[in-house]
């Protein structure tokens, strides 16, 4: 559940957000003894934890009020938002060293604190830009982007004409429907006069339904429309559009 997830030293994100407290309370210390000026690093210590707080709280009502159940319930897309803040964070902990480290030359003459708060800098820069996978699933990889759905639909409508007065019959994987199809199709087609389908129960009932729309909408390949098309047009993909009317009466024959 969402507290256990949070407070769980397993969570990718609490691993570096202990590493971002470490660091700074290395760099308080430092501070304390060299130029008994702390106030800076206090206030990003605190700043951070509070704001990784207040983030978790506003996920949380995130999650209980603004998402579907079944998403809500195994936490969909926990670890993406959560390496959002803690690359903030960690940011903010990476600033505030170099500014302290900088903000008067005078006192870095030092050669020990000048050592120890260089280590400082390289570890900070160590867990903040050297975490790839961390940053990778913040940023998503333009290769996924380019085969989204929202892309994927927006191919599969060109040369559609008048959306918006034709009836559509949409058909999606499971995987890829998260509850948000319905919202995304009225946005992509100006019109509720859609429904979308998940599966194939038979080709008799298929087509049966297909007959009441003027468009086919595929937009995941899977098995099922597969064996549907393939043996009206062979095709490496089987995503695009289709008129209902040129596949039924091939159906018959």
């Amino acid at each position: 559940m969402f507290h256990q997830k949070i407070f769980s030293l397993e969570n990718r994100g609490n691993q570096l957000l202990i590493a971002f407290n470490l660091i700074l309370v290395l760099a308080l210390i430092l501070n304390l003894i060299y130029r008994k000026k702390v106030s800076g690093v206090l206030l990003t210590i605190l700043a951070g934890n509070i704001v990784y707080l207040v983030f978790q709280i506003c996920l949380l009502f995130t999650y209980l009020l603004g998402m579907p159940v079944k998403e809500a319930l195994y936490l969909a897309g926990y670890d993406r938002y959560n390496d959002s803040i803690i690359c903030y964070i960690i940011g903010l902990g990476i600033i505030c060293i170099v500014s302290n480290t900088f903000d008067d030359i005078s006192v870095n003459k030092n050669r020990l604190y000048n050592i120890i708060i260089g280590v400082s800098i390289i570890a900070a820069c160590v867990f903040g830009v050297n975490q790839y996978s961390l940053l990778k699933r913040v940023i998503t990889p333009n290769s996924a982007l380019k085969n989204s759905l929202p892309v994927r639909y927006d191919k599969v409508l060109t040369g559609v004409e008048d959306l918006s007065s034709k009836k559509h019959l949409i058909y999606v994987s499971k995987k890829e429907d998260r509850n948000y199809m319905i919202h995304l199709s009225r946005y992509k087609l100006f019109t509720k006069n859609f429904e979308i389908i998940q599966s194939i129960e038979s080709e008799e009932a298929f087509y049966d339904k297909a007959s009441r729309y003027d468009y086919l909408l595929v937009l995941s390949d899977d098995k099922e429309i597969i064996e549907i098309l393939k043996p009206i047009q062979k095709k490496d993909t089987y995503i695009g559009h289709y008129h209902t009317a040129t596949l039924i009466p091939s159906s018959g024959g």
